[in-house]
């Protein structure tokens, strides 16, 4: 294991040693930058843009005092701020964006989290940060429940799926995913279109895909009981009109993790075929579970012989119910054919640190040591991870900063190829 302390001290030790002309300025091959003005600020997610660009969404707490507001940020290839705003008048958590076919930015939040009745606000956005519209969600034709947002995945006519759970509807926790028509302004599809799945109490939506012209895969958390009721990954499709089929079939992810609770927080597309999904199996301690589909299995036929690997790639530590730092993995599949895995780690103090790990399409370790770790004094956080064309890793996460531990910021970092804060 690597660890890495990244102090602004270091940087002047390492100008103090060296000149201009043998150290490439770290602002172009290797930076850690923060994001914020004042308050709190925790990252949610990461774009890559084709202009080398970054685009940052987060969470932002002004004062202890103040609502939480969803926090957007455009930043140049070096890390530097080109423009950041922020928005909602009540209780909000972002959690996902995407950079849409037609050149916009839509943005999927939860909305009044902290009332009795949240709902999930769908806004779209010019590439400048410029409001353009928004959309309020909810499960049926009337707002009765809490629903939630875990993801949103645009489609290829342009439309949008928001996938996440409603609460206290059929049953405690219920799948949802709710279509949105790409219209002006948008549009959330009616009855045509069925919302909810889920054959236990507990179901949980992470992510849609989309498999054919009006066909999806989505996945998942359930109790539904195949082998076992406790909580584990889950995977089903929908057809055209978005009734679930074969969601009582076999569970395929049973096997890492059996007897424990195994809650899927990403999945991703294999490069090469088939689908990467990272979560997080508790049982005395957290650890990463990781299962990779076949990607000969196109038709992903929900059983056993379509998981290529299940396994526990890394004891996590625990938090000892601490809970700032919930457990968390997220995932990015590169197109050489290995894949990015960041995680929450604890150590020692049940404080978190960010963990970082390069693994095959088989779930093998790249890197001597398995991985490398980031974090300080306080409570650093995962939110994203992604590639550049050149091999350069960018890693998104939140950082407390501060002796003590004080504010938490947005923390984007530039690290080589193998995951090092160094060229």
């Amino acid at each position: 294991m690597i660890r890495w302390f990244y102090l602004f001290i270091f940087f002047a030790f390492l100008f103090a040693c060296d000149t201009a002309s043998n150290v490439k300025p770290p602002n172009k091959n290797y930076f850690i930058k923060y994001f914020g003005g004042d308050g709190n600020q925790t990252a949610v997610d990461l774009i890559v843009n084709s202009d080398g660009t970054f685009y940052i969404l987060g969470n932002s707490r002004m004062s202890t005092d103040s609502i939480q507001k969803v926090y957007l940020a455009h930043a140049n290839a070096q890390g530097e701020v080109i423009k950041q705003i922020t928005y909602g008048a009540v209780e909000m958590d972002a959690r996902d964006f995407v950079l849409t076919s037609d050149g916009k930015i839509a943005v999927v939040a939860n909305k009044g989290i902290t009332s009795s009745n949240v709902d999930i606000l769908l806004s779209r956005f010019t590439l400048d940060l410029v409001p353009i519209d928004n959309a309020l969600l909810f499960a049926g034709s009337s707002n009765n429940f809490s629903e939630y947002a875990n993801s949103l995945t645009e489609l290829t006519n342009g439309d949008f799926i928001a996938e996440g759970y409603v609460m206290n509807d059929i049953h405690l926790f219920e799948e949802l995913h709710i279509k949105i028509y790409n219209k002006s302004p948008l549009v959330m599809a009616g009855p045509e279109w069925q919302q909810l799945n889920g054959a236990g109490t507990h179901n949980v939506g992470v992510k849609t895909f989309q498999h054919g012209s009006t066909s999806y895969y989505a996945f998942g958390t359930t109790n539904a009981t195949y082998q076992s009721a406790n909580n584990k990954f889950w995977a089903y499709p929908l057809p055209s009109n978005g009734s679930a089929t074969s969601n009582g079939d076999y569970s395929m992810f049973e096997n890492a993790g059996a007897g424990s609770e195994n809650n899927l927080t990403d999945v991703v597309k294999v490069a090469a075929g088939g689908y990467l999904l990272v979560g997080i199996s508790t049982s005395t301690t957290y650890s990463l579970k990781a299962a990779v589909t076949n990607s000969s299995d196109t038709a992903i036929a929900f059983s056993p012989a379509g998981v290529f690997q299940d396994l526990l790639l890394q004891d996590l530590g625990s938090d000892n119910g601490k809970g700032t730092a919930p457990p968390f993995v997220t995932a990015y599949s590169s197109s050489n054919n290995y894949n990015f895995i960041l995680a929450n780690i604890y150590n020692a103090q049940s404080t978190s640190d960010i963990l970082l790990m390069k693994v095959y399409n088989d779930l093998s370790t790249s890197w001597e040591g398995s991985f490398v770790q980031f974090g300080g004094d306080g409570d650093d956080m995962a939110a994203a991870v992604s590639e550049l064309a050149d091999g350069h890793i960018m890693v998104l996460g939140t950082i407390q900063l501060g002796n003590p531990p004080g504010q938490f910021k947005i923390a984007l970092m530039k690290l080589n190829s193998n995951g090092k804060l160094a060229d």
